[in-house]
């Protein structure tokens, strides 16, 4: 899976995935999210078309999304998977990984 998902930063443990994709520095709020937001839509895509390819099926109801900015408050976006029902991700303040707390409004 990490090949296949290369431009990301992928953690696997067991049947669990965390993936940190990173936006572009150098450039506004509002273009870092804009291009964040597409390149988050393209990983959930390829995403979703290898657990096809896999028969690795999406636990939807417990897939989340974490942002992390200087800026304060979330996105202005949605994120959603494709299949048969249009699922969408919930942003999160924060969640646990591996026994780590991860949380916002900036990384603590």
């Amino acid at each position: 899976m990490g090949q296949f998902l290369p431009w990301c930063t992928s953690h696997f443990f067991a049947d669990d995935l965390a993936s940190i994709i990173a936006g572009q520095l150098g450039v506004r709020y509002t273009e870092q999210c804009i291009d964040l937001e597409k390149r988050i839509k393209s990983y959930v895509d390829h995403l979703e078309f290898y657990s096809c390819l896999s028969a690795q099926p999406i636990n939807f109801s417990k897939t989340e999304a974490l942002f992390s900015a200087r800026a304060m408050g979330l996105p202005k976006f949605d994120i959603s998977f494709n299949h048969e029902k249009d699922v969408m991700i919930n942003w999160a303040d924060n969640f646990k990984y591996l026994g780590y707390w991860i949380s916002l409004p900036k990384l603590g």
